[in-house]
């Protein structure tokens, strides 16, 4: 078994332990005052294997939430899916829209109506409003167990930038994109999160460096982004990728 392999298979299994094993803690276990309201009254028997391998039903408060993102976790997520589904009686959940606009005033988090013994996948989730907020959502009709898939953010740009440059490439956008374009000023509110993680100035310091890349090399004037990124140098050409999936994603 490679280590990739090895390392879906530990994320399976732990999945399964921590997410699935009964009376273990979760960070929204105790969900906000209103949580405990009638429609929890009569919770759904979950199917749960003993260490002598005989099947146990035990009463299932908790919904199940999956995060993953573009390039993080897609695959594992795929394969947890398909484990849930076959190896116990959890059921699949219905679509959770966790997204707001960078542009809303308002600080309230979408609704998301997840119910006991169901598994919810979400993917690239885009959320600004604060963190008390989004537990007292998520948790508003069930105790809730999360797995969120995050990466390393090198990794992710320099797979972003290989990934894209490749011959062929695998994305035909990639020929006509404008990795500069969608340049806005951090409109996140100062409250968000609780969080200052980018300001204003970083996002004109990428604009800047993404415009100093694009069209301005002798012979790549007017070249379209995929040729930027097969005959920039590398460490330029993974500046102007990294530039793109901030800026203009």
């Amino acid at each position: 078994m490679d280590s990739r392999k090895a390392l879906q298979a530990v994320t399976l299994l732990s999945f399964i332990y921590i997410m699935l094993a009964p009376n273990r803690s979760s960070l929204y276990a105790s969900g906000p005052s209103r949580w405990q309201d009638e429609e929890l009254s009569s919770t759904i028997p979950a199917t749960n294997v003993n260490s002598t391998g005989i099947v146990e039903e035990t009463e299932d408060e908790y919904a199940y939430l999956i995060l993953q993102y573009h390039k993080t976790g897609w695959l594992i997520t795929k394969k947890i899916k398909s484990a849930v589904s076959s190896l116990t009686s959890i059921r699949r959940g219905g679509r959770v829209y966790l997204r707001t606009s960078r542009y809303n005033d308002s600080s309230d988090c979408p609704s998301a109506r997840l119910r006991p013994h169901q598994l919810y996948i979400y993917s690239n989730p885009s959320l600004f409003c604060d963190a008390t907020s989004l537990v007292d959502t998520l948790s508003a009709h069930a105790r809730v167990k999360i797995l969120h898939f995050v990466r390393n953010p090198f990794s992710l740009a320099v797979s972003n930038y290989l990934y894209h440059r490749q011959d062929p490439t695998p994305e035909e956008w990639v020929h006509d994109a404008n990795p500069c374009a969608g340049l806005i000023s951090s409109t996140f509110r100062n409250e968000t999160s609780g969080y200052s993680i980018m300001s204003d100035n970083d996002f004109w310091t990428m604009g800047n460096i993404c415009r100093s890349l694009f069209k301005t090399r002798p012979g790549l004037e007017d070249k379209g982004y995929y040729e930027h990124l097969l005959r920039l140098p590398p460490e330029e050409g993974l500046e102007l990728a990294t530039c793109h999936i901030v800026i203009a994603s």
